[in-house]
């Protein structure tokens, strides 16, 4: 991978000082669901840089929202893509009063006073779903940063906002199955081609991928790095050992 430039490591700072809350400081068992408003709130209120999962509706509006479709937090059939703002807006998650917030809720809850970190959820071309979430970060005054699986999406905000930070997200597999010494090695050789090609910022890579490449960079020679998703004090601990900072869920980090 490349050597960390100080420029990288200067944009990123804001993102360096506290730990980043994933799709929000969720809590299922109390009816705070991931990517939802009060989700965001509890990470403000936390004083947790937040991560945001975006997606666009039918009719082009930028949410929060993880999944492609609406099956697994709110029971619907239909994909996000196929549902309007409105319907949206009025949709339960996880069967909470939660509803799909907007990104540009997300950003007013944000209010400047947390970095928000914003995974674009796009596998295919870059195109209306990048325009939208750049026209709300143009208004936007706080720390943002962009990140993505797709390189694509990261040459995108190259190419047309680079003063925005953007990092490659990369994992063993989605599924999180682990693959094996071969998986590790062309996942790491990916992960350095494609952040070259895109100029990418900083990594946010899988735990499991993070650890098993701990030994072959010192912090103070590769591009910036944050561990996902980190679910207790001792994985923080050894993720800190890799990283730079960790995106965490299911519990709060000191």
């Amino acid at each position: 991978m490349k050597k960390m430039t100080r420029d990288a490591k200067e944009k990123m700072t804001p993102f360096l000082t506290r730990p980043i809350a994933h799709r929000g400081l969720h809590n299922q068992e109390k009816g705070i669901p991931e990517n939802s408003k009060e989700a965001f709130r509890r990470s403000v209120e936390g004083g947790y840089a937040i991560e945001v999962d975006v997606r666009l509706s039918r009719d082009g509006i930028p949410v929060a929202f993880h999944d492609g479709s609406l099956r697994r937090t709110t029971g619907g059939k239909s994909r996000l893509k196929k549902n309007t703002f409105q319907t949206l807006a009025q949709t339960a998650l996880f069967g909470t009063k939660e509803t799909v917030p907007s990104l540009s809720d997300v950003l007013a809850i944000a209010n400047s006073k947390v970095p928000v970190m914003i995974e674009i959820k796009n596998w295919g071309f870059a195109g209306q779903l990048e325009k939208s979430v750049k026209a709300q970060v143009q208004q936007y005054h706080g720390n943002v940063s962009i990140m993505s699986f797709n390189p694509l999406v990261l040459w995108w905000w190259k190419k047309n906002m680079s003063d925005v930070p953007r990092g490659l997200v990369v994992g063993l597999s989605q599924s999180g199955i682990p693959v094996g010494w071969i998986g590790r090695k062309m996942a790491t050789a990916y992960a350095a081609i494609a952040a070259r090609i895109c100029g990418a910022d900083f990594f946010a890579l899988s735990q499991s991928l993070a650890l098993s490449t701990k030994k072959h960079h010192a912090k103070d020679r590769r591009p910036v790095r944050f561990v996902w998703a980190v679910t207790s004090d001792e994985d923080g601990i050894l993720a800190k050992e890799t990283a730079d900072n960790i995106i965490f869920e299911q519990y709060h980090p000191e």
